[in-house]
């Protein structure tokens, strides 16, 4: 085995165990509800996409090797997983969801330039409105793809929209859900899926896709009727909290005066995020956010020069020029220990910085409460709701009133 393959495979090792320890809890606490009388119900399923590309960067709009636009493309799933039965609070709260792990494969129509992409990922997802045999569903995916073929300069130079072997699995459905039988169920809904690096590798304009599916689902008992008896009032509470966050990404810059032969700076610059807000939680599985944090980028203001013999310079500016005080506002969906977030932010002040897209910002993450007070998480900053910039990982504490 060459040295390429062996970065490559502890990579994909790490990347899956990330996820693996994300969704560890949700199944260990399936396994501690096995034990009891009411048991989840197991199921596996398999689902069908024909979308369309979202088209937002060159690559898609046909500089790309057939000079052809890029917009269908077919996609399969197939998932095992777990439909709650209430037995527990938080599954009363969320009208019985269910939740499980699945394999994505796309055919993008572009092998020789995207590669066989596959992605392994979480899902969880719950009715929004029930009847007798219909339900509106919702369902957050969250996970991580193999198998691309990325940028290089010489051999694959059209391909801007992934830089790296892997990129973050991000998705969003919405679905009519009807239950055929009481073992079969079919989902037909609407889904959008992001794929990027979180541009841990340039060049990183992502992949978003949106699409209709169709899913048939079949469980090993009997799909029981959803109640929410023994749901208790709840009594909101506030809590502040603090958090740091970190992660490293590449730059972009341009060649014009630079004497760099190439856009894409292959360079680890840090991201270093101090945060501090407010916390209300206003039901069993809501909370509302809004807080502000100050960053520090090392890539921000940095000048990227090269000499006649290609060799890099790189001069740093001054720390004030890097710094960002942000504010934000946000989300989150609570789900036993996992949280889902979103927020909207704006840059309120800065130097100038010329790679910024815009002051205005949105994040969206998970968290993972460790106890009451201690949290692990991530999340992926974006511009303009489809283009991802930087991931970050995070470790936070929070003071109960």
């Amino acid at each position: 085995m060459n040295y390429k393959m062996n970065f490559i495979l502890p990579g994909k090792l790490i990347l899956s165990g990330l996820i693996l320890i994300f969704f560890l809890p949700i199944f260990s606490s399936a396994q501690d509800t096995l034990r009891q009388m009411e048991k989840p119900v197991p199921f596996v399923d398999f689902g069908m996409q024909r979308g369309n590309f979202i088209i937002e960067n060159s690559f898609l709009r046909g500089e790309n090797l057939s000079k052809k636009p890029m917009t269908t493309y077919d996609a399969y799933n197939l998932r095992w997983g777990y439909q709650t039965v209430g037995d527990k609070p938080w599954e009363i709260a969320h009208l019985h969801p269910y939740y499980g792990i699945g394999l994505y494969v796309p055919n993008l129509y572009n092998t020789l330039e995207l590669g066989r992409p596959y992605a392994l990922y979480g899902f969880f997802g719950a009715p929004i409105k029930q009847w007798s045999r219909l339900s509106v569903d919702y369902e957050y995916n969250f996970g991580v793809s193999y198998g691309w073929k990325p940028y290089n300069k010489e051999t694959n130079p059209y391909n801007t929209a992934i830089g790296a072997r892997f990129a973050w699995y991000i998705g969003a459905n919405l679905a009519l859900k009807y239950i055929v039988t009481p073992n079969v169920s079919c989902n037909l809904g609407v889904g959008y899926i992001h794929f990027s690096n979180g541009t841990v590798r340039v060049p990183n304009t992502g992949l978003n896709l949106a699409t209709p599916y169709l899913t048939l689902r079949y469980h090993l008992d009997k799909i029981r009727p959803m109640s929410t008896a023994g749901l208790t009032p709840f009594k909101p509470k506030g809590s502040f909290f603090v958090s740091v966050e970190t992660g490293i990404h590449q730059v972009v810059r341009d060649t014009a005066y630079t004497k760099l032969s190439d856009y894409y700076i292959h360079k680890n610059f840090s991201l270093y995020v101090l945060s501090t807000g407010w916390q209300l939680q206003f039901s069993p599985k809501w909370t509302l956010t809004v807080g502000s944090d100050v960053s520090y980028d090392e890539a921000v203001n940095t000048i990227i020069t090269a000499d006649e013999y290609q060799r890099v310079a790189i001069r740093n500016a001054p720390v004030s020029f890097k710094i960002n005080l942000n504010a934000f506002v946000g989300g989150e969906m609570l789900v036993n220990r996992f949280a889902l977030l979103a927020q909207a932010g704006y840059v309120f002040w800065s130097e100038f910085d010329p790679s910024r897209q815009s002051r205005f910002f949105q994040r969206i993450g998970m968290k993972y409460y460790l106890s009451n007070r201690f949290f692990v998480g991530t999340q992926l900053k974006m511009y303009h709701l489809v283009r991802g910039t930087t991931m970050t990982w995070m470790l936070g504490f929070r003071f109960h009133k």
